[in-house]
Order: C-alpha cells, then structure tokens, then sequence
C-alpha cells in the first residue's frame, strides 16, 4: 500500500521532518544499543530510502554510536529522531530509519516483527501476533548479505 507524506519530530519541535512514499521495513528492536541509546528497552523504527527523507527545519544532531552506526537526535530536547548507517560503511541502497514515537501519528507504521529480542531485560516482555526473532529476521539478514555480496 502506498502511502503519502507523513510528518514527524522531537518533542521540541526544532527538528521536524517529512517522509514519503512506504516504508521499506517496519520493525521493533530491544537490541541494547537502541536500548542504551533511547533509554527504553524497545523501539520501533520504520525504514525508508534516504532520498524520501526531508529535514524541514533543523536538522538533527548525529553520534556515531557503534562502528558505521549514525544516531540522530535533537541537540536541544534529546529526543532521539534517526538511526542510519553511516554512508562510508553501507552506500549500496542508503536507508533511513524514523523513530515510530517521532511520527506525529505513531499508529501510522506498526512493526511487522521484532528483532533482537534475545537482548530484551528478562523483566519486559512482548505479547502479540508479529514474528520475535532472538537476532535479526531472516529477510534482513538476506539484506545485508546481499548488499554486501554487491559492494564486492
């Protein structure tokens, strides 16, 4: 299903952005460095191509938070925004990953599964319907094989 522009931004509103177009992956993560890096055990992020991505206003503060791994965050609220690759590491097809809460209508994207549940602290727990893979899910383990298998 296509969807149209939807908007988003930190609880500030310094930052504020516009995707378009679908998303190319919906996912939650309890990895702990999204745990770390959000201060919350689960996040969902929602996946575009870099070029349906638009800062309208500031844009937003970036660290690199592992090797090749590019968080984006107001410098004002602290609101964490973004998480990339950084280009230098993954230029093959760059994606852009919005944080879900950012949307200012955070139903709009839910995930379609969660990866890196293994990692979760054994207090918090997911009940539903969608795929909990204790590392990544295999379609994207199959992304990434395949975007390197294409930088060679």
């Amino acid at each position: 299903m296509e969807q149209s522009e939807q908007f988003g931004g930190c609880a500030c509103g310094k930052v504020r952005y516009k995707v378009s177009g679908s998303p190319t992956w919906t996912a939650g993560c309890c990895c702990r460095d999204c745990a770390k890096a959000t201060g919350t055990p689960y996040v969902t992020w929602v996946g575009f191509p870099v070029s349906n991505v638009e800062f309208l206003q500031e844009q937003p503060a970036q660290k690199e938070t592992s090797t090749g791994v590019l968080r984006g965050y107001c410098d004002t609220c602290g609101s964490s925004l973004t998480y990339g690759r950084d280009p230098k590491f993954d230029v093959s097809d760059p994606l852009l990953y919005v944080s879900a809460a950012s949307l200012d209508d955070p139903d709009m994207f839910p995930p379609t599964e969660v990866v890196w549940y293994a990692q979760r602290p054994n207090w918090f727990e997911l009940a539903g319907t969608i795929p909990l893979h204790d590392s990544v899910s295999p379609d994207q383990a199959e992304r990434a094989y395949n975007s390197a298998k294409d930088r060679q």
